[in-house]
């Protein structure tokens, strides 16, 4: 089983999608909207870009990226869910409390993509001073609740990260079948060449 293909052909098969979906708007054979044919293209770009990396596979010095993923997909899923839960009460309570007095709080969706912001590092001061509040609590709630997500998101990311590291670096990383042919070709080459030049192994 080899995910890679799999992705080949979807890929392949979006390619050719669009392609007719773009023919049809160029001939006007079918009324399918402009939109739709640019979410097929755009994904399709982006699958073929994305498609790119596994050719990193062969280079051991650009592959770390690809092994990081691969050795730990299951715990990085399990560190996506835990963001996720951690998130969305984040959000509820400053929708609930700093909605009314915040226009980026407005909605629910707008709580979220604030917060992702923030937890970035996007308009932090913007954020602290555009607040309007004539409540003290309020303000002084406002204040504590956020300083108190970004620091739980900020350090929590970072320490994830180094945990991810140390995690790659105690295991031992997996040879693969071209890996493992080009050393075994070494190997020979190596000695066919002592085999004609036996001074060499003898002086060694």
């Amino acid at each position: 089983f080899n995910s890679c293909l799999i992705i080949i052909i979807f890929t392949d098969i979006l390619s050719l999608i669009s392609s007719l979906l773009f023919l049809s708007q160029i001939f006007s054979w079918a009324t399918i909207g402009i939109s739709c044919t640019r979410l097929f293209i755009a994904i399709n770009a982006l699958l073929v870009w994305l498609g790119i990396l596994r050719y990193i596979n062969y280079f051991p010095s650009y592959n770390l990226f690809m092994i990081l993923i691969k050795n730990n997909f299951t715990f990085l899923m399990k560190f996506c869910l835990l963001v996720i839960i951690v998130f969305v009460p984040f959000s509820l309570c400053a929708y609930c409390t700093i909605g009314p007095y915040h226009q980026k709080f407005s909605s629910f969706l707008k709580v979220a993509s604030v917060l992702f912001g923030l937890m970035n590092g996007d308009e932090i001061f913007i954020t602290y001073q555009s607040m309007s509040i004539d409540s003290t609590i309020m303000l002084v709630f406002s204040k504590i609740f956020l300083s108190l997500f970004i620091c739980l998101f900020m350090y929590g990311v970072i320490s994830i990260f180094v945990a991810i590291l140390n995690t790659y670096n105690s295991r031992d990383i997996k040879k693969g079948i071209i890996t493992l042919f080009l050393e075994e070709c070494d190997c020979s080459l190596c000695t066919i060449h002592h085999c004609r030049h036996p001074d060499l192994l003898i002086s060694r």
